[in-house]
């Protein structure tokens, strides 16, 4: 049943990714004019449809907003954009909390873990898992072939007994990759050689060592 609908949110600019809070009460937009808006809904609108209340509008992005995520149990929204950055924002405060290291490529998806804070972007063929405090925890590249571009990201969220952090990739080839983050004192994290080059996915990371690595589980070929 469709409930509401709603035009021009961000005026004449294309919007190109929305998310929603848990409750359903926060829809957050992202748009070509590099806007995050955060909207309230409310049920007051005729015959009990959805109004959408401007909140505040988060201005950081220089270019358009590719993907957003929202996280409830975290009280944040990452955003990510063209200009080759992710952006963590206060849900609560609507405010701007930190800025993750600049990417070597616009970000194609992003991922956020409601059980753990972890959160997976993708950038080109760069995954990459970052802790809520902003420092990267794994980072790989997903493909040899740079046209292999990450489109989507997702992760698994089931009960924090699990020691394993799982995540899965969908890629411009139509394939769909499965990863498991395991922390490099692993003996299965020994037996996988990575180069330092593909250590870092590109990323500036500056002294910061990744603590995991992300092990390819399976490849689904199947799109």
């Amino acid at each position: 049943k469709l409930l509401s609908t709603h035009e021009n949110l961000h005026e004449s600019n294309q919007i190109q990714c929305a998310g929603v809070s848990h409750d359903g009460r926060i829809v957050v937009t992202g748009a070509e004019d590099g806007l995050v808006c955060v909207w309230r809904v409310s049920k007051d609108g005729p015959r009990g449809s959805r109004r959408l209340r401007l909140e505040k509008a988060l201005c950081a992005h220089t270019a358009k907003v590719t993907c957003l995520r929202v996280s409830q149990p975290y009280m944040m929204i990452a955003s990510g954009s063209d200009d080759c950055t992710v952006i963590i924002w206060d849900l609560s405060s609507l405010s701007f909390v930190r800025q993750l290291p600049d990417f070597p490529v616009p970000i194609s998806a992003i991922y956020i873990n409601d059980l753990t804070g972890e959160i997976a972007t993708a950038a080109g063929t760069v995954l990459a898992v970052w802790s809520i405090n902003g420092d990267c925890l794994a980072v790989a590249n997903t493909s040899q072939l740079p046209s292999d571009s990450v489109l989507s990201v997702t992760g698994s969220t089931s009960s924090d007994w699990l020691e394993t952090s799982w995540y899965v990739t969908g890629h411009q080839s139509g394939a769909v990759k499965v990863w498991r983050m395991i922390h490099c004192t692993d003996p299965v994290s020994a037996e996988s050689k990575t180069s330092s080059s593909n250590r870092t996915g590109g990323l500036n990371l500056g002294d910061q060592v990744p603590e995991y690595k992300l092990i390819l589980h399976k490849v689904l070929k199947f799109h």
